[in-house]
């Protein structure tokens, strides 16, 4: 029924091809599988994000034992300073080294909010799939109903239908494609 395209239904066209378009539209979301297959590039998204995220955290990790390490130096240094054991270029080098630890520690926390962040956008971007699909389910069977609405309304109005199965007798003679009123019957 899809495949042909009706182009002579009157009053129904219309409804019709509301209903083909709404079907089309569904079609390529579920059929032709739009939606299954952006929703599995998301989720495999997510878990790259995730792995990463779990990987940086190990490195965080590390970085941060080098980071106690470079403390404890520069407090060691900080010692022989004060008591004039090191030179003041040595305790400048200190300090610097435990800043710029302190620096790529920073950076991967920055890394780690940053792919939250990702994860978060793909997941909303999931959810807005999940919406989507929800509506265009919706629209098509609304339109469905819509179609189904005409038709029924249009059988209404130019067929004649019995509950029963029988024979139709007319008084008066009638031919094909002839108007009858319904005061006819």
């Amino acid at each position: 029924m899809f495949n042909d395209r009706f182009k002579n239904l009157g009053e129904l066209q219309v409804p019709y091809q509301t209903f083909i378009t709404a079907w089309q539209q569904y079609n390529d979301y579920l059929v032709n599988g739009f939606f299954y297959k952006r929703k599995s590039m998301l989720q495999s998204d997510i878990l790259s994000l995730t792995q990463i995220k779990g990987k940086t955290a190990d490195q965080r990790k590390f970085t941060q034992k080098e980071n106690d390490l470079a403390k404890k130096t520069f407090e060691m240094n900080e010692i022989l300073y004060k008591e004039k054991v090191i030179s003041s270029e040595e305790y400048r080098q200190a300090q610097s080294t435990l800043i710029n630890k302190q620096k790529a520690q920073h950076q991967i926390d920055v890394d780690i909010i940053s792919q939250e962040s990702q994860i978060r956008d793909k997941q909303k971007d999931i959810d807005q799939l999940n919406h989507d699909i929800f509506q265009q389910q919706k629209i098509f069977e609304q339109a469905l109903h819509t179609l189904k609405s005409n038709v029924d309304s249009w059988l209404s109005k130019y067929t004649v239908q019995s509950p029963i199965d029988g024979q139709v007798v007319f008084v008066l003679p009638i031919q094909q494609n002839q108007f009858l009123n319904k005061e006819n019957f």
